[in-house]
């Protein structure tokens, strides 16, 4: 048995999936969860990188204070 889990917009109270070729059966059950919106602005956090090259850190000074 495959089961697929995608996540789709709903536009106009409508919902369109397309499965895959090799999704072959021809009866399927659908369970529709409705998802929370997200309250940050960035889709990921990994786009932020900070370039901590040529940066000395003192271990004894940062603990000194």
């Amino acid at each position: 048995m495959r089961i697929l889990k995608i996540t789709e917009q709903i536009k106009d109270n409508m919902l369109i999936v397309s499965l895959p070729e090799e999704f072959n059966r021809k009866k399927v059950e659908v369970i529709i969860i409705p998802l929370k919106e997200k309250k940050r602005k960035f889709k990921s956090l990994d786009i932020i990188s900070i370039n901590t090259e040529g940066l000395d850190f003192d271990r004894d000074e940062l603990h000194s204070r």
